[in-house]
């Protein structure tokens, strides 16, 4: 090199082999040779100071290159610098050892010239999690260099020793081209990075995942990425594992030896004389390898180095566990945005934003494959005039997707056959009968039922067989296993071309006698006790709790069962596990799948055709429990007006007939007791209630005098509701209705609770809370729970409160339950206000939560909550205008839904703050509207409450008044039952 180096000379340095070692040489020349350093530490060598930073040092001067303080420095001159500093900066974040980021500057230096260096670092400035964030690249070492003249002059030296010495063979770059769409693989490539730069450089990785996933395509991008830091050269070997022609072991070895500079004539023949004379070869070279699809660990093990500072990345469609590697990675299909992405790449930004819906379908249909994404991609690309809802429509039918996934010498079809036909016979027999199997996922009992096996470890062994070649996949759920869609569908094409009809209607008789069998067993175990006979995972018997692990399982497995029966017309064996599975959703609170589940069911019945069907005899009952099931449905969703709707539907269809005529005036009196129509509930309760007297059906009325208990409660008739809910309890109990105990002793425990009768309330409502757990129903221990918070935080125990709605929350946002996660939040909300004031601005952020939660505007009643202790907030932060503003929305919310409750909590929470804070008068006025709502409402208890408040803030002011609300108070308790202060719904808020 002749004359000084410039920042381009610098920019080109950076990619050869060298340049990695020379980088903290010159860094730390400069740093001593600049005024106000102390405490240089910066290790000479390859830059890397194990465990801990590249460099650290202090800088008490002034200097146009370095800022002022504590500096840690991180340095590297690979290919994607960006992705090399983005992962020191989050490493150094996560471990900054003794070193406090805030009171540290974080430095990055390459040699290579980076154009949005500055973009990059001002992010990092944004994070606010260190003092400052600075980047040196070429640019900014050449001008340091500039200022440091014999630093310069030595630093050209330098490189130019490295660069003009003798000739050499030049080292071997046998990589292929890298992706031009390369998309996501962040977390992987760190991995990657991290074993290349902590193991001395050396190491065995192995890659593996299911055909067509991406693993020679992050293998080169790796290679290519770090070929920089290897500069004896970066080799790759196609082994052709799932090929006939498979590369043998010796002809391997002889090609890499030949690779680097051994010459053929002088190495042995003999496989192991060959394998040590590659490991002494690498024991002192620095090389990439990447081993393609390797076929087993025999294949690949004599090219994994002793001791050696290179790299060996080994991709493989096995599992390869014999090896024992640094790191294995197991990819996945790519994310939907992923997914969406790369198909973007290839049919343009443009295009793939003006039909957005159409991109995402076809990322869908192609399973997330990488494979099948190009090739989609392709397609798209060759008929630039067409849209791609056109390719969607094409690649829609199933029978015919894989012949269209092709193109060029890119096929789906022939990557999964390659795979396929490596299987031994018993082997591919497995695959294809599983490919039968009903359901996204499916545990090993199913298996064994659909495919005849009888020893759970012999049906165990089968799949882990086709797992480690990674043509079936583990699911999330222990135990449970699934297909890519692809991967079924090649499947469904062997199981044409090799199985008999008779062989494959016996798989899929068997799957199905097993999955309805199984969920009746599990449903009358779930709503009626412990079933007998042959059932879940073999027992003799079922438990409610066992029962309701197997249908969270195995729902869609029956749904699909369901399903595949209305297409063939086997309209009894669909609507079966439809009506069989309704009792575990309503158990479930899954509000949106039962009306899935319903729609279903209507759209069967709208099939049938044959008078003379066994449907059809039926069909008015199919049909009116189906609405009854959406009317549920929307009831659970907060629909109220389209539950009744339903329920007129069904009105319409069951001429008159009693039991379904009642059992519509069933699902109708709960949705009017939620609009707070009382009366009219509690007067179709009562008919039903005669009803089922007459007819001695002791489980039903059970139901519908917990109905009437219920109602009387919402309505402020506590005493006569308890009387209707321990006659409900005694009879729940004697029937061994396990859910009726703990729902009954869930509302006997809030009517207490509202009575004030606060032990009582507690017992059970913990009783409750454990029943349910009981049964594995977390979902409803968490609806108990926040009922039990709810009274918790009233009594002052706001620990306990606290902890209750955390896990209600936790078991809504498991079960998917928006309104009851919204609910927790807000309650979680009131909590922290009431325990300590100085913490609002945490619980305006539950609130803002539970608004999102409910943005879809309909649930009212829980919108009006959060209103509520917005109005809470205000007053702390003294806005008596915004708070106001909150209280009367709430209210006029409340009175929009027709709840005397929530109006009461209104006046309650307004009126107290109101007092608090000096706002008498204001209270008041509250307090006489009070006083007239109860009254109005009938509501002797509250109005007692209420007058006696009004008496105490009237006292000083008009005394004759306060004497009268004193007397009226008194008259008005004295007419009730013995029971402790009337107090909230919400827990016994009182005005002091």
């Amino acid at each position: 090199m002749q004359g000084l180096v410039t920042a381009e000379d610098l920019d080109k340095f950076a990619g050869t082999g060298s340049s990695r070692g020379l980088l903290p040489h010159v860094v730390r020349r400069l740093l001593a040779a600049s005024p106000g350093i102390r405490g240089l530490s910066m290790p000479a060598g390859d830059g890397v100071w194990r465990g801990g930073w590249d460099g650290y040092v202090e800088h008490v001067d002034g200097n146009a290159h370095l800022p002022h303080g504590a500096l840690c420095w991180e340095m590297g001159n690979v290919r994607r610098v960006r992705l090399k500093a983005q992962q020191d900066y989050t490493k150094r974040t996560a471990r900054p050892g003794e070193v406090v980021p805030a009171h540290t500057t974080f430095v990055f230096a390459t040699m290579r010239h980076w154009p949005n260096k500055r973009e990059w670092a001002a992010a990092r400035r944004a994070e606010g999690l260190w003092r400052d964030v600075r980047v040196l690249d070429s640019d900014d070492l050449w001008a340091w260099l500039e200022s440091n003249p014999d630093i310069h002059a030595w630093m050209s030296e330098q490189m130019g020793a490295r660069l003009g010495g003798p000739s050499k063979a030049p080292a071997p770059a046998q990589l292929p081209a890298d992706a031009v769409n390369f998309v996501g693989r962040e977390d992987e490539l760190i991995g990657l990075s991290t074993i290349a730069q902590h193991i001395s450089g050396g190491g065995l990785v192995v890659i593996t995942g299911q055909p067509g996933v991406g693993k020679t395509t992050l293998a080169v991008r790796f290679a290519h990425d770090h070929a920089a830091g290897y500069p004896d050269g970066q080799l790759y070997v196609d082994l052709r594992g799932t090929h006939d022609d498979a590369v043998a072991v010796d002809a391997l070895l002889e090609r890499v030896l030949g690779s680097l500079g051994v010459s053929l004539a002088a190495s042995s023949s003999h496989v192991d004389e060959m394998t040590a004379a590659y490991r002494t070869l690498a024991a002192d070279k620095r090389f990439i390898l990447v081993l393609d699809n390797a076929a087993d660990e025999q294949q690949v093990r004599p090219l994994i180095p002793g001791t050696s500072r290179s790299l060996v990345v080994v991709t493989s469609r096995d599992h390869l566990g014999g090896l024992d590697c640094h790191r294995r990675i197991h990819l996945d299909v790519l994310s939907k945005s992923e997914a969406a992405a790369l198909l973007a790449h290839g049919v343009g930004v443009d295009r793939a934003e003006a039909e957005h819906d159409a991109l995402g379908e076809i990322a869908g249909l192609c399973g997330h494959l990488p494979l099948a994404l190009r090739i989609a991609a392709r397609l798209a690309e060759r008929s630039p005039t067409w849209r791609l809802a056109y390719l969607v429509e094409r690649l829609r039918d199933e029978r015919s997707r894989l012949d269209r996934l092709k193109s060029g010498d890119l096929a789906v079809r022939a990557s999964f056959q390659l795979s396929y036909d490596l299987l031994a016979h018993e082997q591919q027999v497995t695959f294809r009968r599983l490919c039968l199997v009903p359901g996204a996922t499916f545990g090993i009992d199913l298996v064994m039922s659909a495919l005849g096996i009888k020893k759970q470890s012999r049906a165990e062994s089968m799949l882990d067989e086709l797992v480690d070649r990674n043509l079936l996949e583990l699911a999330p759920q222990e135990g449970r296993y699934r297909l890519h869609d692809l991967l079924r569908l090649f499947g469904e094409e062997r199981v044409e071309e090799d199985e008999t009809d008779a062989s494959r209607l016996d798989v899929l008789r068997s799957a199905r006698t097993y999955l309805l069998r199984t969920s009746m067993k599990s449903t009358m175990a779930l709503l009626g006790g412990t079933a007998r006979g042959a059932g879940v995972g073999g027992k003799k018997s079922v438990s409610p709790r066992d029962a309701l692990r197997w249908l969270d399982l195995n729902f869609d497995n029956v749904m699909a069962v369901a399903r595949q029966a209305a297409v063939e017309g086997f309209y009894n064996e669909a609507i079966n596990p439809i009506v069989q599975l309704s009792g575990y959703l309503e158990l479930r609170a899954a509000w949106t799948p039962l009306r899935e589940l319903a729609e279903l069911g209507l759209e069967i019945v709208h099939r049938v055709e044959d008078k003379g069907s066994a449907v059809e005899s039926g069909r008015t009952f199919v049909y009116v429990s189906m609405c009854t099931l959406l009317a549920k449905s929307a009831h659970g969703l907060r629909d109220y007006d389209r539950a009744l709707a339903y329920c007129d539907q069904a009105d319409d269809w069951c001429g008159g007939q009693p039991v379904l005529s009642h059992m519509i005036n069933q699902v109708r009196a709960q949705v009017m007791r939620s609009m707070n129509r009382f009366d009219e509930a509690l007067a179709l309760d009562r008919v039903i209630e005669d009803f089922y007297k007459e007819l001695d059906a002791p489980d039903r009325l059970g139901i519908i005098e917990h109905n009437i208990g219920a109602t009387l409660m919402d309505a402020g008739r506590y005493e006569e509701a308890l009387e209707y809910l321990h006659r409900d309890l005694a009879g729940c109990r004697q029937r061994g209705d396990e859910f009726g105990v703990a729902h009954t002793l869930n509302t006997i425990g809030i009517a207490w609770g509202r009575l004030g009768v606060v032990e009582k309330s507690k017992n059970m409502l913990i009783e409750a809370a454990l029943a349910y757990r009981s049964r594995g129903e977390r979902l409803r221990e968490g609806y108990a729970l926040n009922d039990l918070g709810i009274l918790l935080c009233g009594q002052g125990d706001f620990i306990n409160a606290f902890s209750c709605h955390v896990l209600d929350l936790e078991y809504c946002i498991e079960g998917e339950d928006l309104h009851g996660a919204a609910q927790a939040l807000v309650r979680l909300a009131e909590n922290v206000v009431a325990h300590d004031v100085r913490h609002a601005h945490v619980a305006v952020d539950f609130v803002c939560h539970a608004l999102r939660c409910l943005n879809n505007g309909t649930d009212r009643h829980a919108i009006a909550a959060a209103l509520v202790v917005l109005g809470e907030i205000g007053y702390v932060a003294r806005q008596y205008e915004y708070a106001d503003a909150q209280y009367d929305m709430a209210f006029g919310m409340y009175v929009d839904v027709n709840s005397y409750e929530g109006q009461f909590e209104v006046f309650l929470k307004q009126t107290r703050d109101m007092v608090e804070h000096g706002r008498r008068g204001q209270a008041v006025r509250h307090l006489r509207v009070a006083v007239d709502l109860a009254r109005s409402h009938d509501r002797a208890r509250d109005e007692a409450y209420f007058s006696f408040c009004l008496a105490k803030l009237l006292v000083d002011s008009d005394t004759e008044e306060a004497k009268r609300l004193l007397a009226r108070s008194a008259r008005l308790l004295g007419e009730l039952p013995a029971i402790e202060t009337p107090t909230s719904t919400g827990g016994g808020d009182s005005l002091e």
